[in-house]
């Protein structure tokens, strides 16, 4: 397999001259290769030129004489695969990247071999340009090194499970500048990243006792798809989008965790009037006092001593108008030992004294 990258600078072309370019490219392509080799050709989705290349001689029975002449085969690729590099500068104008890959049978190599040209071209050849690379050759690609940032405390996981949205923001993108200035072009470390981002937020989305093809919707379909990350910007793509859509699922978590409890409280005072204090009402609710004051007042705006004193001078107001009870008894129901204080309190609320509004009402 050959795979072509026409390297001339966006823009210098319009659509149209661009496919013109292909057809010439790939009519030479196949007139240098055709003495000796079969040619086949397309485009994928990467905007590379795919060939397949079959050995027109029929194969030789005896070993060592077919080893000696696959390897007079690869010298003859590589000699034609340079003439190529150097027919399109010269006619067409344009340069040329080129890799060849090992050998494979049809058709049952055919997937494994586009595969590993493809990570093996962005690895090798990456942004550089006008490059020829044979996989025949076995070139060296240095040193195997493993993600450094995406392993050092705090990890994003850990990050996004504590909502530190701003620091897990800066924590990826450290991720992606590493990936962008060491790995930019080794897909196996785009896909470490990937699979260890993908890890983290799948097992955060379930936490939340929720799905994940309804929590990141598409972007649930990219990992059962098996269609892997082949550059930088996708994996930075996805991932903002689902850390998005994971904050997104957390916040509606949390609001609906609150409202329950608000409204959990509310009964309680309710149901309660004369007894309802933070104490008690956090017990009701097993939350810490000090930490239901602070969710209650963020929630409504209205602290819960603030909204008990309302419930008790709404009720005040009823019991006055619908009950024979006097003003002691009434203060005794609403939880005020002291009628004076109910009184003061009464008087705050309204500006004119329980009896005074009896007297209104002509009770």
């Amino acid at each position: 397999m050959m795979l072509l990258r026409i390297d001339t600078t966006e823009g210098e072309y319009d659509q149209s001259d661009e496919t013109l370019i292909e057809y010439a490219l790939t009519n030479i392509a196949a007139e240098l290769f055709g003495p000796r080799m079969a040619l086949w050709h397309c485009t994928d989705m990467h905007g590379f030129i795919v060939c397949l290349l079959s050995d027109k001689s029929l194969p030789n029975t005896i070993e060592s004489t077919k080893i000696s002449e696959e390897e007079e085969l690869d010298v003859w690729i590589e000699t034609q695969a340079f003439q190529l590099q150097r027919a399109a500068k010269s006619y067409l104008k344009v340069g040329v990247s080129v890799l060849t890959s090992k050998r494979g049978q049809f058709p049952q190599d055919i997937r494994t071999m586009y595969q590993s040209s493809l990570a093996s071209f962005r690895h090798f050849i990456g942004r550089d340009t006008e490059l020829f690379i044979s996989l025949a050759k076995e070139p060296n690609r240095g040193e195997m090194q493993q993600l450094n940032e995406l392993y050092l405390t705090p990890t994003l996981e850990l990050l996004l499970e504590m909502g530190q949205w701003e620091a897990a923001n800066d924590k990826l993108a450290a991720i992606l500048k590493e990936l962008e200035e060491e790995w930019r072009d080794s897909q196996e470390h785009i896909l470490e990243a990937y699979f260890a981002i993908a890890s983290s937020i799948s097992s955060l989305i379930h936490r939340t006792k929720k799905w994940l093809a309804d929590t990141i919707g598409e972007d649930f379909y990219t990992v059962t798809s098996g269609q892997p990350m082949q550059t930088v910007d996708e994996l930075r793509n996805w991932s903002e989008r689902v850390i998005a859509s994971y904050r997104c699922s957390v916040s509606s978590v949390e609001k609906d965790s609150r409202n329950s409890i608000i409204r959990k409280v509310q009964d309680y005072i309710a149901q309660n009037p004369g007894t309802a204090s933070l104490q008690t009402i956090s017990s009701s609710v097993y939350l810490n006092p000090s930490y239901l004051s602070k969710i209650y007042k963020l929630e409504t705006g209205e602290g819960i001593s603030e909204y008990t004193l309302r419930i008790r001078m709404e009720n005040a107001i009823l019991l006055l108008e619908q009950s024979p009870e006097k003003i002691y008894e009434i203060s005794t129901l609403l939880g005020y030992q002291k009628p004076s204080y109910f009184i003061h309190l009464f008087k705050k609320h309204y500006g004119i004294t329980p009896q005074e509004y009896r007297n209104k009402l002509g009770l």
